[in-house]
C-alpha cells in the first residue's frame, strides 16, 4: 500500500530547514573541535569558547597560549573575513582583540632560540590579516623584571609591519623602577623597525634616577639610527650614530657629552667602584667607532677631558686640578689579545703610547713623550709638588718608559726608563727644600707619621750629633745592608729594588713597601712628611735627584744616621744606641748596630714590642743572619763575628 503523507508546503520546507540546521550545527560543533584539538596540539592554544558565525565570522574568548612555561592569555578575539578588499592586495582577514588584561609570562627569556621558530611567517600574517586592539593593560613577567603597560595599543600595517604603542609604561625589579611615556614599537616579522621612547626614568633601588629616551630606527636591512639622550640633574649625555648589524658584525658611530660626576653616580649602581671616584668632577666628551664581531674588534676613539679635579691621600693631600686632556685610541683584536695605540696631551706635550694585551696573561705597555722645556714640566705638575715652588730649571727633556704587567702574578711587574732632549740645568733651587742648605750646620725639623716632631741642629758641637768618622764602621754596614746596598754605586735610585716593590705593591693593592734609597728617606725626613703618596713620591724622586748632584755621599750617610727614627721621639743612632743600650755610639758592638739597623723599618712597633721584655727568638735568628752577612761582605772580622755570636744582644729597660 501506498501511503503518501501530503504534508502543506511551509511544513515541508520547515522541515528540511530544521534538518540543515541540525546538519550545520553537527559540523560546526564538529570543525569547532577539530579547530581546538589542532591548535591546542601545534601552538599550545586554548580557549573557553570557540564560535563560528555566518560569513566566516570566527569568535574566541578566555585565550591563552602555552609554550615551554610561557604563557599568554587575552579576553577576546575576532577573526572575519574582508571580501570587499580581496582584490586590493589588502588583508583577507581582520583581527579585532578586546584587552582590558593581557597577562604575559616568560620563564626565561633567550634572543637566540628565536631563531629556531618561523617567525618570518608573522610578516605574511600580518599582510593576510588586519590586526589591531586599544584600551588594554599588559603585564609581563621576564627574568625578575615585572613589566606592565598601560591603554595598550596596536594595528598592523601596510607592508606587513605591526605597531604597538603604550602611553605609559613601568618596570620594576630588583635594580629599581622605569618609568617611562610614548612608547612606540615597529615589528615586521622577528625584525624590529624602530623603537622610540620619548621620556623613560630610571629609579634605582638607593634613589639615584636618570631620565633617558630617544629613537632607534632601521635605516637599511642592516643598519640602525641611534639617536638617545640621558640626563641627571643637569648634566646630560646624548649618544647618535649607527649600527650596522652584518651578521655577527656590528659597527657603531657614537658621540657623547656629559659630565663625570653623572657617570660615576649611575655606574656605582651597577658595579663597585674606588672611593676615590666620588671626588672627581669634570667635563667629558668624545666619539667613538666601534666594530663588534662577538667581541670588540676595532675601536677607534677621541676623548675631551675638560675642566677635571680630584682629590685621594694617595695621590696628593691638596685637591688636584688637571689640564685639559685629550686621547686618540685605536685598539685591534688579534689572535691572542688586543693591540693599543694613541695619543694623549694634558695641557703640555703629546704622549704617544702603544700596548699589547694578552687578557689573563699580562699587559705591555710602552710610550713616550715630546721634547719640552723643563721648566712647562714642572709648571705642569705644580699641584702635585707643593714644596718644590720657586724652582726653576732650563733645558728641555722628553722621556721614554716601558711598563709590562704580569696578569697571573702581579709581583712580576717590570719598568724601564730614559731621558732625551739636550738636557736639564737648575736655575734656582726650590723655597724650602734646598739641598744646599745640607752642606754646612743646618737646623731641620723632623716628622713622624703621627705628627710627632722635634728640632735637630744637624753640627758636630751638638752632643747629640755624631760625624760619620766617629760611627763605628760595622754600624755603618749594618744600616747599609738592611736599607741600601747599592747606596755607594747608585745615584739616589736603587731601580731594581724600586721595581720588586711596585710588584709586591700591585699584587697587594696597597702601599706597602717603598724600597726607598738612603737619599730618599733622608729627603723625606728633612724636606717632606712620611705621607704615602704619588705627590710626596715626585717630590721625593726630584729632590733626590737634585741633592745627590749637590751634596756629597759621604755627607748624606752622615744626616742620615742622625736623624733616622728610632722610636717614640727618639732620632738618630745617638738617641738609639743611648735608650737601648746606655752607650755611646762610638762604643756600640756588632750585635747592637745589627738591632739598630733592623728596627729602622718598623721603630715604633719593635720599641713597643721589645719594651721590658724577653728579647724573642725569632729577632735573635735576624740578628745573627745579618751578622753573618757583615762577616761575609768583610765588615766584620772572623773573631768579630764569633764573640758578636757568643755575647748575644742585650738590651736595658726603657
Amino acid at each position: 500500500m501506498d501511503v503518501r503523507l501530503n504534508l502543506p508546503r511551509q511544513i515541508r520546507w520547515a522541515t528540511a530547514l530544521v534538518a540543515v540546521w541540525i546538519a550545520a550545527v553537527g559540523v560546526h560543533n564538529s570543525f569547532v573541535e577539530l579547530l581546538r584539538y589542532r591548535l591546542a596540539g601545534t601552538i599550545g592554544f586554548s580557549a573557553d569558547r570557540i564560535a563560528l558565525s555566518c560569513g566566516g565570522l570566527i569568535r574566541v574568548e578566555g585565550g591563552v597560549f602555552s609554550h615551554s612555561g610561557n604563557t599568554v592569555r587575552f579576553h577576546s578575539a575576532e577573526f572575519g573575513p574582508d571580501w570587499l578588499q580581496l582584490g586590493g592586495g589588502a588583508p583577507i582577514l581582520s583581527l579585532q582583540v578586546n584587552l582590558p588584561e593581557v597577562e604575559i609570562t616568560v620563564r626565561k627569556f633567550k634572543p637566540k632560540r628565536l631563531r629556531t621558530v618561523s617567525l618570518d611567517g608573522l610578516r605574511t600574517f600580518f599582510r593576510m590579516v588586519h590586526t589591531s586592539f586599544s584600551g588594554g593593560r599588559v603585564t609581563a613577567k621576564v627574568d625578575g623584571q615585572v613589566i606592565t603597560l598601560e591603554n595598550v595599543g596596536g594595528q598592523s600595517r601596510p607592508g606587513g609591519s605591526f605597531l604597538l604603542t603604550a602611553p605609559l609604561i613601568h618596570v620594576r625589579g630588583p635594580r629599581g623602577v622605569w618609568i617611562g611615556k610614548n612608547t612606540e614599537v615597529e615589528m615586521r616579522g622577528r625584525q624590529w623597525e624602530r623603537l622610540q621612547v620619548s621620556f623613560m626614568r630610571i629609579m634605582s633601588s638607593s634613589g639615584v634616577w636618570l631620565d633617558a629616551g630617544g629613537t632607534v630606527e632601521r635605516v637599511s636591512s642592516t643598519v640602525f639610527g641611534v639617536d638617545l639622550f640621558l640626563r641627571h640633574g643637569n648634566e646630560s649625555a646624548t649618544f647618535r650614530g649607527r649600527a650596522n648589524l652584518d651578521e655577527n658584525r656590528h659597527v657603531l658611530d657614537v658621540s657623547f657629552s656629559t659630565t663625570l660626576a653623572s657617570l660615576f653616580d649611575y655606574a656605582r649602581e651597577w658595579t663597585p667602584l674606588p672611593p676615590f671616584v666620588s671626588t672627581i668632577t669634570g667635563k667629558v666628551d668624545g666619539e667613538a667607532h666601534v666594530v663588534w664581531s662577538g667581541a670588540p674588534v676595532r675601536v677607534d676613539a677621541k676623548l675631551n677631558l675638560r675642566e677635571a679635579a680630584f682629590s685621594h691621600s694617595n695621590f696628593s693631600s691638596q685637591r688636584m686640578s688637571l689640564p685639559d686632556v685629550r686621547l686618540f685610541l685605536t685598539g685591534q683584536r688579534q689572535d691572542e689579545g688586543v693591540d693599543f695605540s694613541g695619543k694623549v696631551t694634558m695641557g703640555g706635550p703629546e704622549v704617544r703610547f702603544t700596548a699589547q694585551w694578552n687578557p689573563g696573561r699580562n699587559l705591555k705597555f710602552e710610550g713616550s713623550t715630546a721634547v719640552w722645556d723643563c721648566q712647562r714640566w714642572m709648571h705642569l705638575g705644580r699641584d702635585l709638588m707643593p714644596n718644590l715652588r720657586g724652582m726653576e730649571l732650563s733645558g728641555d727633556l722628553g722621556l721614554h718608559f716601558g711598563l709590562w704587567f704580569d696578569l697571573v702574578d702581579a709581583e712580576k711587574f717590570n719598568a724601564h726608563g730614559r731621558f732625551s732632549g739636550t738636557g736639564y740645568t737648575v736655575v734656582r733651587d726650590a723655597e724650602v727644600a734646598d739641598p744646599h742648605r745640607l752642606l754646612g750646620p743646618v737646623t731641620v725639623t723632623l716628622k713622624n707619621r703621627f705628627g710627632m716632631k722635634a728640632e735637630r741642629r744637624m753640627d758636630p758641637s751638638e752632643p747629640t750629633f755624631v760625624p760619620l768618622a766617629k760611627i763605628p764602621a760595622h754600624t755603618v754596614a749594618a744600616f747599609l745592608t738592611t736599607e741600601d746596598r747599592r747606596f755607594r754605586e747608585h745615584h739616589g735610585f736603587d731601580w731594581p729594588m724600586l721595581v720588586r716593590a711596585a710588584g709586591y705593591n700591585l699584587k697587594h693593592r696597597a702601599f706597602y713597601k717603598g724600597a726607598s734609597s738612603i737619599s730618599q728617606q733622608l729627603v723625606k725626613n728633612i724636606f717632606l712628611t712620611s705621607t704615602r703618596s704619588i705627590s710626596r713620591k715626585l717630590e721625593e724622586a726630584i729632590l733626590t735627584w737634585r741633592m745627590e748632584q749637590i751634596v756629597p755621599k759621604d755627607r748624606i750617610l752622615e744626616l742620615y744616621l742622625n736623624v733616622i727614627e728610632m722610636g717614640p721621639g727618639l732620632w738618630g743612632i745617638s738617641d738609639g744606641a743611648r735608650t737601648f743600650f746606655s752607650r755611646e755610639v762610638r762604643n756600640l758592638i756588632p750585635a747592637e748596630s745589627a738591632h739598630l739597623a733592623l728596627i729602622t723599618p718598623a721603630p715604633l712597633f719593635y720599641y713597643y714590642q721589645m719594651r721590658r721584655s724577653s728579647i724573642p727568638d725569632a729577632w735573635t735568628s735576624l740578628i745573627m743572619a745579618l751578622l753573618r752577612k757583615l762577616h761575609l761582605q768583610g765588615a766584620l772580622t772572623t773573631e768579630e763575628y764569633q764573640a758578636a755570636k757568643i755575647r748575644g744582644l742585650v738590651l736595658q729597660d726603657y
